[in-house]
């Protein structure tokens, strides 16, 4: 493993990272927590090094059997919380458009006490070991390629297409059977297509693509609508979710032009008719969506209540809500859910470290039996987006764990750790061919693992800090993802 070598620190900086892994043990003195919390929320080159805790804390937790931990470490959501700082654009949206807010903590209770003890020893036995990650968790140079035995194989150049500003800044995205690229952009509230001239052209030419200027058409009826996820229904209508709404739209796009191409004929469409539907849940926040089986789309809804707004619904073509399935759980974090192919929803509880698997034909008459947990070995992985293969895989990222996991119907979890350290997990997707295609929103790569999961590799992204976020495959097999900092789309061909 290469190691880079760390950069030069001012003195208070070298001081807080003394200090912070004490910030919540208890033992640090009033006036010694002050300074730190102060100096964080000044030092941005500290707030940055302190994202190391992710992986710290990550680790402690499969050390201790999947425990919150026994020592005090912050998580890097309750430091940046805690911190008030100030994030970028894309942390904003990112954070809006993928994790719903977690729950509040629970306050200290007498018995937490009785770690502290332990909790001091340990501290102290790991505190070298963090600052060390601390100082030199740097983040992949730009500059470097792929580590040694992930070089992109021919035909695997990314290409980037600028969006002209029209969207500012895309987040989820999918892909029609036409080839037609929808993306959301929640900064804007718009949604916006992309027609693909000539989908046989080996890579396809960047001057091949026509944008549908982004007009009323193109745009969500109620403003600030946190546009969060997307998803193609049988019948090519185009369904997504408006978290801040608490509303399901729908677009049915107008065919305006067909042309002939070697490989048969392609359509284009120009804005659409967009038709909002109420939510489930009077409080609700839908916010995944995926295709279902005869017609149905099936939504999650998020809320940070215990009891309130925390299920998957089924919502018809003219908007009529079926039998809504509620986890009585406080805040389960259901922001992603896919179809297998055999017709069973499945969806992931970010925030408890579980895996779900929803058969819906059973759902009406055997409501108990028809839905399975399936618990993670870390219960603080953060599976955040999940996937089905073609033959019936079903495939995820864990996000704190750093990992692409693969879950069988039984509840076998196999997990396939990313090379590059504190990466940035965002999202996946399979291809015919089996293989997972899957979004480094830090380490600025798109990877991929081999079907078997015996191999994988990383593609790095040419613009630097591009953000990659959400990832779709098309008909013809191309890869297409959204950079999310720099307004692009970028695709390639396996």
């Amino acid at each position: 493993m290469n190691h880079q070598s760390p950069p030069h620190h001012p003195p208070a900086c070298a001081t807080f990272a003394r200090l912070a892994p004490l910030l919540d043990s208890g033992d640090l003195d009033s006036e010694s927590q002050a300074w730190a919390w102060e100096h964080l929320k000044t030092c941005a080159s500290c707030q940055k090094r302190f994202a190391g805790y992710e992986i710290v804390t990550a680790a402690l937790r499969r050390h201790y059997g999947g425990m919150r931990s026994p020592v005090s470490l912050l998580t890097v959501e309750e430091l940046m919380r805690t911190a008030d700082m100030e994030t970028t654009d894309m942390d904003a949206t990112r954070d809006a458009q993928r994790t719903p807010p977690s729950a509040p903590l629970p306050p200290r209770t007498p018995q937490r006490r009785g770690w502290r003890p332990l909790a001091t020893a340990l501290t102290a036995a790991v505190a070298l070991a963090v600052i060390g990650t601390l100082f030199a968790l740097r983040g992949p140079s730009p500059s470097k390629g792929p580590a040694a035995g992930q070089t992109p194989q021919s035909g695997e150049k990314i290409v980037e297409v600028s969006l002209g500003g029209k969207l500012p800044a895309p987040t989820s995205i999918a892909v029609d059977k036409h080839g037609g690229v929808w993306v959301l952009s929640p900064r804007n509230d718009a949604i916006g297509y992309l027609y693909v001239a000539d989908p046989t052209a080996r890579p396809p030419c960047c001057a091949g693509y026509v944008w549908v200027a982004s007009d009323a058409a193109n745009h969500t009826y109620t403003g600030n609508s946190g546009l969060a996820g997307i998803a193609i229904a049988a019948d090519g209508s185009v369904w997504f979710t408006e978290s801040n709404a608490n509303r399901i739209g729908r677009i049915i796009p107008n065919p305006t032009t067909t042309s002939s191409t070697s490989g048969g004929s392609v359509t284009e469409f120009s804005g659409g008719a967009i038709t909002e539907f109420k939510g489930a849940s009077p409080d609700g926040r839908p916010f995944a969506i995926t295709a279902g089986a005869n017609g149905l789309m099936w939504f999650t809804e998020v809320n940070s209540q215990p009891g309130r707004a925390n299920g998957v619904v089924p919502i018809h073509a003219d908007g009529s809500l079926g039998v809504v399935l509620m986890l009585p759980y406080p805040d389960p974090g259901l922001v992603s859910i896919t179809r297998a192919p055999d017709g069973a929803l499945w969806f992931v509880e970010a925030n408890t470290g579980y895996i779900d698997r929803l058969n819906p034909a059973q759902f009406n008459s055997d409501p108990r039996n028809a839905l399975k947990r399936f618990a993670l070995p870390n219960s603080a992985s953060d599976p955040v987006a999940i996937a089905a293969g073609p033959d019936g895989s079903v495939w995820f990222v864990e996000r704190a764990a750093n990992a692409i996991g693969r879950i069988s119907a039984s509840g076998k979890v196999t997990e396939i750790p990313v090379p590059t350290h504190n990466s940035g997990l965002a999202n996946l997707a399979v291809a015919a061919d089996g293989s997972v295609w899957f979004t480094e929103s830090k380490a600025n790569k798109i990877g991929n693992v081999s079907p078997s999961g015996n191999a994988i590799k990383e593609i790095p992204v040419p613009t630097a800090s591009a953000q990659p976020n959400g990832i779709a495959i098309a008909p013809d097999g191309n890869v297409w993802f959204t950079e999310t900092a720099t307004g692009k789309l970028g695709y390639l061909k396996p």
